[in-house]
C-alpha cells in the first residue's frame, strides 16, 4: 500500500466535506430552500469525514450510505469529480474493512502515518522552537470562560457524577438554565453572554420535568428560548449494522447541527451505554471527544456512581468506568450526600485540566435541594471540609 502521505483519496474526501458544509451552513441560516443535504444526509457526510479522519471511527454501513448520498446528489461539482469522489470513498471503505479483519496489524502499521497525515497542517513548520513560543501561541485558551465556575470551563468535556437520585438531573438543568442566560449560579462564576444550550435528557419524561419546573397552581418556570431539550426514544428502530451507541450519539449531533448548540449536556449516558467494561468505555471517550472537537462544542456528560462507603471521601474510583472515563475527560466534579441532613449535598472538583481546584476535600461547595416557588434547584449554604459530610468512622 502507498504511504499515507501520497493518499489523494483522503484529500480529495476532506476538500469535498470541509467545502460543503460551510455552504450548508450558509443556506441553513438564511432558511434558504437551496439547502445541500438532508439533516440525515448531513450527519452521514459528517461520518465519512470522520472515517477519514481516523478508520478506528469508522462505520462500514454509513460510508455505503454516503456513497448513495453522493452519487444522487445534485451538489458534486461536476461528474467526473462525483466518479473521483466515489472511488476515494470506495477506497477508504477497503481500508476500513481491512482494518476491520485484522485490526491490531493494521493499526500497528499504519496509526502514526494516519495520525500525521490528519494532523499535518496543526503542526508548525518547525517542530523545534523556543519554549516561548508554545507559551505565546497558547496564551489566549488559559483564559477559557467559565460555564460553572472551576467545575466546568468553556470547550471542555467534563464529567459530574453521583450516586442515584442525588440530584443530578435537578443540578444540570440548573447549570443549563444559568448558561443559556449568560448568568451565575448564585455566587459561582458563569459565562459573561447567553448560550445556546441543549439538554439530552435520557432520565426524566416531559411530565416529570414539568412537575419539577411548576407549582400546585399550575405556574410554570420561564426558561430561556437559548435552553433547548430533547428526548429520544429508547424504542426507536435501530437501523442493520449500527450499534445503539452509534446511533445515539449520530442522534445527538444531528441535533448539535440543526439547532446550532454550544454547549450539550448528556444526561444520564449510563441509563443507555454499557460503559463498565474497559472497551466500551474507552470507544465511548473516544466518540465524545471527536463529536465536541467537530462540532466545537462545550459537553458535560452526567455519570452514576454505585453505592459507596459513606465514611470515604469520594476519589476518581467512585465513577463506574472511572479510569477509561476520567482519564480522557478534561474536568470532573461529583456531588456527594451529607449526613447533616438529607436535602443537603456537597460538590467536590475531582480532576481539573485548566482551572485551579477551588473546591477539593477542604474546602467543598456545601448546597441545601429547595424548591423555591416554580423552581427546583440546588441552594448555595456554605463550604466546608468534606469530613463534615462523611459518617463517623468505627474502628
Amino acid at each position: 500500500m502507498q504511504t499515507q502521505d501520497n493518499k489523494l483519496p483522503f484529500v480529495l474526501i476532506l476538500f469535498f466535506i470541509d467545502s460543503a458544509k460551510p455552504a450548508h451552513r450558509r443556506e441553513s441560516e438564511r432558511k434558504s430552500s437551496n439547502i445541500m443535504f438532508s439533516d440525515d444526509e448531513l450527519v452521514i457526510i459528517s461520518h465519512l469525514k470522520q472515517a477519514a479522519t481516523d478508520l478506528r471511527c469508522a462505520n462500514p454501513e454509513l460510508l455505503e450510505q454516503a456513497k448513495r448520498i453522493l452519487a444522487e446528489s445534485p451538489y458534486v461539482p461536476s461528474d467526473s469529480f462525483r466518479r473521483s469522489l466515489l472511488a476515494s470513498t470506495e477506497l477508504l471503505l477497503i481500508e476500513v474493512r481491512a482494518r476491520q479483519k485484522n485490526p491490531a496489524l493494521y493499526d500497528f502499521l499504519y496509526s502514526d502515518t494516519l495520525w500525521y497525515f490528519h494532523n499535518r497542517d496543526r503542526l508548525p513548520y518547525e517542530v523545534v522552537k523556543e519554549i516561548d513560543h508554545y507559551l505565546i501561541s497558547h496564551y489566549p485558551e488559559k483564559y477559557s470562560p467559565p460555564l460553572f465556575d472551576a467545575f466546568w470551563r468553556k470547550g471542555e468535556l467534563a464529567f459530574m457524577f453521583g450516586s442515584a437520585g442525588i440530584g443530578k438531573s435537578i443540578l444540570a438543568v440548573q447549570i443549563a438554565d444559568a448558561v443559556s442566560r449568560g448568568a451565575k449560579i448564585q455566587c459561582f462564576d458563569g459565562p459573561q453572554t447567553p448560550m445556546k444550550v441543549g439538554l439530552f435528557d435520557f432520565e426524566l419524561s416531559g411530565l416529570q420535568h414539568l412537575n419539577r419546573y411548576s407549582d400546585e397552581r399550575g405556574n410554570r418556570y420561564k426558561f430561556s428560548p437559548n435552553f433547548l431539550r430533547t428526548e429520544i426514544s429508547v424504542n426507536a428502530e435501530i437501523p442493520k449494522g449500527v450499534p445503539f451507541q452509534d446511533l445515539i450519539l449520530e442522534e445527538i449531533e444531528k441535533r448539535i447541527i440543526k439547532h446550532r448548540l454550544e454547549v450539550v449536556i448528556i444526561d444520564n449516558l449510563t441509563a443507555l451505554l454499557n460503559i463498565t467494561e474497559t472497551k466500551y468505555a474507552l470507544e465511548l471517550m473516544h466518540e465524545l471527544r471527536l463529536l465536541k472537537l467537530r462540532q466545537n462544542i462545550s459537553m458535560l456528560v452526567i455519570g452514576q456512581t454505585p453505592k459507596r462507603d459513606l465514611t470515604k471521601p469520594i476519589t476518581k474510583n467512585d465513577m463506574q468506568g472511572s479510569m477509561n472515563l476520567l482519564n480522557l475527560c478534561d474536568s470532573a466534579f461529583c456531588i456527594g450526600e451529607s449526613v447533616k441532613e438529607s436535602d443537603v449535598r456537597y460538590l467536590k472538583q475531582i480532576k481539573s485540566r485548566s482551572a485551579e481546584y477551588k473546591y477539593d476535600s477542604e474546602n467543598v461547595a456545601t448546597f441545601r435541594v429547595a424548591k423555591n416557588g416554580c423552581y427546583l434547584c440546588f441552594e448555595h449554604i456554605g463550604f466546608h471540609d468534606e469530613e463534615e459530610h462523611l459518617c463517623a468512622r468505627t474502628e
